[in-house]
């Protein structure tokens, strides 16, 4: 049996010294990334003693507390008026969101006249103008409506809301919104007995005769108290 040969002191100096340089760089590579760790938490706790600590954000806290505490003493009347009228706009807007979402042929159901029409007699012309605007168009685009004729509908909404805001003292509030809604549907929908095929024209007259009805309970039932919470003083 042959023996195993010694190495020799040569060999084994010779193993370490290989060996060395891997060891020194895996305590090089752990040294850094501990440093780095160490660093980061110290920047972090760094940066969050001197949010803590820095007086500006306090202040700025305290002036927009009172700020926002002296709009609610002496706006209040002016904030419940944007609530409602933000409550009323989004309400018109998603009215028509069953025709793309259920698919359901429910015809003129929409509360985008009878929105614009009182938001014109309780706020002004100009607020009746924006409010039919912003709801007709984002109605048209929730309910996925969109078309050639979309820009027509926008305007005569806006027409309506301009018109409400000045002519109310003159009309009752029932007339007013029957006559907008017969304007509305003159102007955007008698078009389609011209152009249209005889599914187009079936389905007009279905929305015609809808519309007219669903806006005449709406003005006759709801008007009176709705504008009663759109000019109530608080």
């Amino acid at each position: 049996m042959q023996a195993s040969k010694d190495p020799g002191f040569w060999g084994r100096i010779s193993r370490h010294t290989s060996a060395f340089p891997g060891r020194i760089g895996r305590h090089h590579t752990a040294l850094i990334q501990k440093k780095q760790k160490a660093g980061k938490l110290t920047a972090e706790k760094s940066a969050g003693r001197r949010l803590m600590h820095f007086p500006v954000n306090k202040y700025l806290m305290l002036a927009i507390a009172a700020m926002v505490l002296l709009s609610f003493v002496f706006f209040t009347n002016q904030i419940f008026k944007i609530v409602i009228f933000v409550v009323m706009l989004a309400l018109a807007s998603y009215s028509t969101v069953y025709k793309r979402k259920l698919g359901m042929p429910l015809g003129g159901v929409e509360l985008v006249t009878f929105g614009t029409v009182l938001t014109g007699v309780a706020y002004g012309p100009w607020a009746g103008l924006i409010f039919g605007i912003v709801s007709s168009t984002a109605s048209e685009i929730i309910s996925a409506g969109l078309g050639p004729t979309t820009w027509i509908y926008v305007l005569t909404m806006g027409g309506v809301g301009i018109v409400s805001g000045h002519v109310y003292s003159l009309v009752p509030i029932l007339l007013l919104g029957m006559l907008a809604t017969a304007a509305l549907l003159a102007i955007n929908q008698l078009i389609f007995f011209v152009v249209g095929d005889p599914e187009v024209k079936t389905f007009t007259t279905f929305y015609i005769i809808t519309n007219l009805i669903f806006n005449f309970l709406m003005f006759s039932t709801l008007s009176g108290r709705m504008m009663t919470v759109l000019t109530l003083s608080i």
